[in-house]
Parts: C-alpha cells; structure tokens; sequence
C-alpha cells in the first residue's frame, strides 16, 4: 500500500531519508521508483541518488518484472535498517537523556549520606586496580576501600542487570575491596537471588544494598 510520508524533505537528515526509503522498500516486499518517490516525498533528482547509493552500498537490489524496475532490499539493508531504527529512537529519547545525566548527582548523594565525613575531593573516580589475579579492573567510583555500582536506571533490562551483579561478584572474588551496590526499586528482585549468593560465597558482609 501507497502511503506517503508527512514530513517534507528539507527536515530530513541523510539518514532521514534513507531509512524512509529502506523502510518502505522494506515493509512493500517490492517497490517501483514511482512509488517509492510519492512515499517518501522526494523530487526524482534526489530519489535517484539515494537510490544509486543504496545500490552501491548493496542495501537495495534491483528486480525486474516484465521490463519493469524494481527494488527490493537485501539482508545488508535490513541490518542497516535496523540500525537506523534504534539510532532514531535514540534521538527521539533524547530528552530522557537529560534525566539520566543527573544519575551520577543521585549517586554522590546517597554516597555523601553513607560517609558523612567524605568530600567529593575524597571521591575516587574511573581508579584502575589490579586483582589477586593480576587482572585490572576499572572502578567507576571509589570511596575509601568501597567500590560503587550502581543501577539507577528504570530502562536498563535485566540481562543488565544480571551482569552487574556478576561484575560485583567478580571484583569481591579478586580484591579486598567492599561494594555498595544502589539500585533501582523497580529492580529489587533481584536483591533476594543476589542474597543467597552472597552469603553462599561468603562475601554478604562486604556488600550493601542501597533501594531508591
């Protein structure tokens, strides 16, 4: 079905207009120039060199039926697609992003309520350690002999989630240091699993659990 699309071409980026036209080529099977023109509200001029990009980037193959030019993506432009899907979520959640950049502030904040003598100047950030392994590791935040993490983001999955709490695991595995672990409410399941771990390893008394 012929469906053309509301914004005009002087709003669209490059990558705009090139995941309109995958997009389009995409959910028809198989589109003719004609209408892949009056979807995506370009002159033939421009449709014709995105069209000839698309072509030599082998996102978009050419199919011919009864003489007629066709295009039809391939599985490299659907990747592309792809791609170009999430990255216009992400923009589009660009405004969410100011939210999350105040993480750190929420951060410091139950940091300074659990050290009452600690400055930010005592603060250690992105320390590199080294384990009994010989391993180095990075620690985002460190205070005193306490390494920080952190998860404070209701978006963030529990696949996430689940490799975090390894990572807790692995640094209390390989270093003396203690963990304070801040969590989200929204992903407090997690604590009662983490628990049976902690204390199965013995390491339940260098961990606390912060929920906000």
């Amino acid at each position: 079905m012929l469906v053309r699309l509301a914004r005009k071409q002087h709003n669209r980026s490059k990558l705009d207009i090139i995941h309109d036209i995958l997009s389009y080529i995409d959910e028809e099977g198989i589109a003719s120039k004609t209408h892949i023109l009056y979807a995506t509200n370009l002159n033939t001029r421009s449709l014709e060199k995105f069209i000839d990009e698309l072509l030599k980037i082998n996102a978009i193959n050419i199919e011919k039926i009864k003489e007629r030019t066709y295009y039809i993506i391939t599985p490299h432009g659907s990747k592309i697609l792809k791609l170009l899907t999430k990255l216009k979520e992400l923009l589009a959640r660009r405004g969410e992003w100011r939210v999350y950049t105040s993480e750190k502030e929420i951060v410091l904040n139950v940091i300074k309520s659990k050290y009452k003598e600690t400055t930010i100047n005592d603060i250690q950030h992105d320390v590199l350690v080294k384990g009994y392994s010989g391993f180095k590791y990075k620690l985002e935040i460190l205070v005193e002999n306490t390494f920080i993490i952190y998860c404070i983001n209701e978006e963030i999955d529990e696949d996430e989630i689940i490799h975090l709490c390894g990572r807790i695991l692995l640094l209390l595995s390989d270093t003396n240091y203690k963990c304070l672990f801040i969590l989200s409410r929204k992903h407090s399941y997690i604590v009662s699993s983490l628990d049976r771990i902690l204390n199965k390893l013995g390491y339940r008394d260098r961990v606390e659990i912060v929920l906000i």
